[in-house]
């Protein structure tokens, strides 16, 4: 299941660019049925410059709140990671992740993006 920190994402959301809406509920979907727990989103739109918070093309989602105890294993996290390698950011710039998981002051969360230019691949994860 989805879930939102605040009632204002719910609206969000539904303005995010399908492609990120689609790979969102795919990892919602994975999530629940590998580990039993929700995909709780924290942040959606930001009026960042380059961000692709901007765009509406990236959501961020608890993995570990500053303080509190981690919602994900590190093995889950490995398995969220894998999951969500199979959909490319952008073959030309493969340093690029559709997820990254990291801290920015408020504890651990994931990053999940898609790129600006109308091209999301699927790839078989195997």
């Amino acid at each position: 299941m989805i879930l939102f920190k605040h009632d204002t994402l719910t609206a969000q959301f539904d303005e995010l660019d399908g492609r990120l809406r689609h790979v969102v509920f795919a990892l919602a979907g994975f999530i629940q049925h590998a580990f039993g727990k929700d995909l709780v989103i924290t942040s959606i739109y930001r009026d960042q410059v380059g961000s692709t918070h901007r765009y509406l093309r990236a959501v961020d989602f608890r993995v570990q709140p500053l303080g509190q105890p981690a919602i994900y294993t590190d093995e889950e996290i490995e398995q969220i990671k894998k999951f969500c390698a199979t959909y490319v950011y952008d073959r030309k710039r493969p340093g690029l992740n559709t997820l990254r998981v990291h801290d920015a002051g408020t504890g651990l969360h994931g990053h999940l993006q898609i790129n600006g230019f109308g091209i999301t691949e699927m790839i078989d994860g195997d």
